[in-house]
């Protein structure tokens, strides 16, 4: 995902989620209409018409019971006794109402507390129903989750009669299924035309090799130098070229292994490099274990650790630092000093064949054969390092964080999930 999509939707409100928006609206719906439905009969019972309501009383005579009708006051009603066998030792109570207050109070308080009781459940069911209606865009979610990693192999396969979420999730399959095809065969292309170039470019070499060695004159001898270092030059960008189509091809190794260990490596390897340009390497290596790819964490490691000492300041620093994080993620950070970037540059950085150095440079600066600036910087790169370096981030699911560094230059951080688990 882009660094500006991440950084809009993380400067969005907060909001509910969209099961919790229906089970409001749903519930709310449910309750409206009960409270006007209570309100309704209330209203009716309150100004009923007027009726003469009599009191009834209940009297335990041995094991009868007699109920006394007593008529209104102001009614002509004559009275009227009822007589009824009761169970023996069973005492008979029948409650009293006596006008339209009573009435409307015994209505009022069942209609509320049915409207409780109802509301409750309700709420309950729309829940449970809305969790059911928004599982396939659940299992939408996660799958565009998973193909934003880089995994497009994963179909939803949508079963059932056909709707608007099955044909959401048939035509992203379908989507899928046509984006897969299509980096397959831009890879499948990368790694063939990689192969192809090699094999011209390696004969080439060979050749100016042999014609180095045998008698030439200086002007002869200068030439086939400087061809020898073009050609040099091209077999490394086709060998980045069918690195970076074979880390999409084919799954990482998933080894036990120790991301300190690796950078340990890498920069005993280029601390003659770093002494040639006068730069301070700092580092800060924190055990920080992992299952992934040797191979391909040290190339990233190298590709790091070079960029930033080939572009970075004479006479600056380099800081390197590894550890676990609190959720056993691994973490690499790379800083050096240099020439403060524009953030629309930082966010190309990772597109092949792109160069920065190629709008910083000096004018004057030759422009073939040269390998540093005026500012002392490396300006012979092919613009695939940090290409390589996303690649293999992606290829392990992990997350590549490029921002301005400190005191100018860049600060690289690579993160890699379940850094002390096994997947």
């Amino acid at each position: 995902m882009p660094r500006e999509t991440v950084e809009a939707s993380e400067m969005r409100p907060a909001r509910f989620t969209a099961r919790t928006r229906l089970t409001l609206v749903t519930s709310g719906l449910i309750l409206a209409m009960g409270t006007a439905m209570v309100v309704l009969i209330s209203i009716m019972i309150r100004y009923l018409p007027s009726y003469n309501f009599g009191t009834v009383s209940a009297t335990r005579i041995n094991t009868d019971v007699q109920a006394s009708l007593v008529p209104a006051p102001g009614a002509t009603l004559n009275p009227a006794t009822v007589t009824a066998p009761a169970p023996a030792g069973v005492a008979v109570a029948i409650g009293e109402v006596s006008s339209p207050e009573d009435l409307f109070r015994a209505a009022l308080v069942i209609g509320i507390t049915a409207l409780v009781l109802l509301g409750a459940l309700g709420i309950f069911l729309s829940y449970v129903m809305a969790g059911r209606i928004l599982r396939p865009l659940r299992d939408l979610d996660r799958a565009a989750s998973r193909a934003a990693a880089g995994e497009l192999s994963h179909r939803l396969a949508p079963t059932g009669a056909r709707d608007e979420f099955t044909g959401l999730a048939t035509t992203f399959d379908t989507m899928l299924e046509r984006l897969e095809q299509t980096f397959a065969a831009h890879e499948r292309f990368a790694a063939n035309a990689s192969h192809e170039l090699r094999t011209p470019l390696g004969t080439t070499a060979l050749l100016l090799d042999v014609a180095r060695d045998g008698n030439v004159d200086p002007e002869t001898a200068e030439l086939l130098n400087k061809l020898a270092v073009t050609n040099t030059r091209n077999l490394t960008i086709v060998d980045a070229l069918l690195d970076l189509a074979t880390i999409g091809a084919n799954p990482p190794g998933h080894e036990k292994t120790d991301l300190a260990d690796i950078t340990t490596q890498v920069l005993a390897e280029q601390a003659e490099a770093a002494a040639t340009r006068g730069i301070d390497v700092r580092s800060d290596l924190g055990s920080a274990p992992l299952r992934a790819d040797t191979v391909l964490l040290s190339r990233l490691t190298d590709n790091l650790v070079r960029n930033a000492i080939r572009h970075g300041d004479s006479g600056g620093w380099l800081s390197v630092s590894t550890k676990t994080l609190p959720d056993g993620s691994a973490r690499l950070r790379v800083e050096n000093t240099g020439e403060a970037l524009a953030p629309e540059q930082i966010t190309r950085l990772t597109e092949p064949f792109f160069r920065v150095r190629a709008r910083l440079a000096d004018p004057a600066a030759p422009a073939r054969g040269a390998t540093t600036s005026a500012t002392g910087r490396g300006t012979d790169t092919h613009g695939l390092g940090l290409a390589l370096v996303d690649a293999i981030v992606s290829a392990h699911h992990g997350t590549l964080h490029l921002e301005a560094g400190s005191a100018g230059g860049l600060c690289v951080t690579v993160t890699l999930p379940d850094g002390s688990t096994s997947p």
